[in-house]
């Protein structure tokens, strides 16, 4: 499945455990209150790695896209308050745009940054 990035409430700086969770109405505000950022309604398309075939997923209830340059791409999905982006390489990149707006986003909820292993806070 591959690294996932958190945006998340659910641990602390030293990764306790909080029980605090982003609330799935405080993401939709949020996503609605900025003009970069809409819910995605169109599903993903991918390939299967094993046979070619293509495979259609429809969008999550609250999956998300951001706007970088004109193109409305991918960007994070909420899952079980916290929110989730599949990790690429691009994003070791202090100056990609989606990681800049995957840290804006962390700011104005008061979140922490981290991956799935949960066993590291990002410092984006």
């Amino acid at each position: 499945m591959g690294i996932l990035i958190k945006v998340t409430r659910g641990i602390d700086q030293s990764l306790r455990r909080t029980g605090g969770y982003i609330a799935f109405e405080e993401w939709v505000q949020l996503v609605d209150s900025d003009p970069s950022l809409r819910m995605r309604t169109a599903p993903d398309v991918g390939a299967n790695p094993a046979t070619g075939e293509r495979i259609v997923m429809r969008a999550g209830e609250a999956d998300s896209e951001v706007e970088i340059d004109g193109e409305w791409l991918p960007f994070l999905r909420y899952n079980k308050g916290e929110l989730v982006i599949r990790f690429a390489d691009e994003l070791v990149d202090p100056r990609n745009p989606i990681r800049n707006r995957i840290a804006a986003v962390a700011t104005v909820l008061n979140a922490l940054i981290t991956h799935d292993a949960g066993d590291e806070v990002l410092q984006w």
